[in-house]
């Protein structure tokens, strides 16, 4: 039990600060969606806590699952008329998180505080740890962003929008592989790896993002 409330806690919070990532970057009004934000978390993380403990993660990424799952709330759920839109500020947001993740664990396993082993471990002290700090630092940057009107607030619509999608698409079949290939080779080479890979999607994603922005408002 007290694996399960842990488990629910820290995932929760995580998912939780996925979305405080896509409302932030992408400028979406946080205050008239709080309570749809908070029944997503909960259908999030008992989903993927059904997926850890079935062992299910191990063929199938949770990221890609929650991928879906989010995006048909965003659709369903919290009514974004636009299927297109909706996929792109989901695998944003994860791919954003992604990097936060992955960047605080490859600093950790630089310094010796965190062994690839010990990442991977679902219900670890270390492991709840790295994730209070990934999801305080996604917290601070939503603020930071909120506060200085930053994020892009572009709409998606006309031909360009395909780019976007090839872009989501890709970037969430490149994130599965990359993590799936993470249990079969737990290294710290590989986590710094991950990081790399999850700083180039974000990258291209920002690149393109920013360009969709300045059209906007040419």
């Amino acid at each position: 039990m007290i694996a399960f409330l842990s488990y629910m806690l820290f995932s929760g919070l995580e998912f939780l600060a996925v979305y405080l990532l896509i409302f932030s970057f992408f400028n979406i009004d946080l205050k008239y969606y709080v309570k749809e934000i908070l029944v997503s978390v909960i259908i999030l993380t008992i989903m993927s806590y059904t997926f850890v403990i079935t062992n299910i993660y191990k063929v199938i990424p949770i990221s890609l699952i929650a991928i879906l799952i989010g995006i048909i709330l965003f659709i369903r759920f919290f009514k974004v008329d636009k299927r297109i839109y909706a996929t792109v500020i989901t695998v944003g947001g994860f791919v954003i998180y992604g990097l936060i993740q992955f960047g605080v664990a490859s600093l950790a396993v630089t310094i010796g505080d965190l062994s690839a082993n010990e990442l991977s471990s679902t219900f670890s002290l270390k492991t709840y740890m790295l994730q209070l700090t990934c999801t305080l630092i996604s917290m601070a940057i939503s603020y930071y962003i909120r506060i200085s009107n930053g994020g892009f607030g572009f709409s998606i619509r006309g031909g360009k929008s395909k780019y976007f999608l090839i872009t989501a698409i890709l970037s969430t079949l490149i994130i599965s592989l990359t993590l799936l290939g993470f249990y079969l080779n737990q290294t710290a080479s590989y986590i710094i790896a991950t990081f790399g890979i999850f700083l180039t999607i974000a990258s291209i994603y920002f690149y393109f993002s920013n360009q969709r922005d300045k059209m906007e408002f040419i």
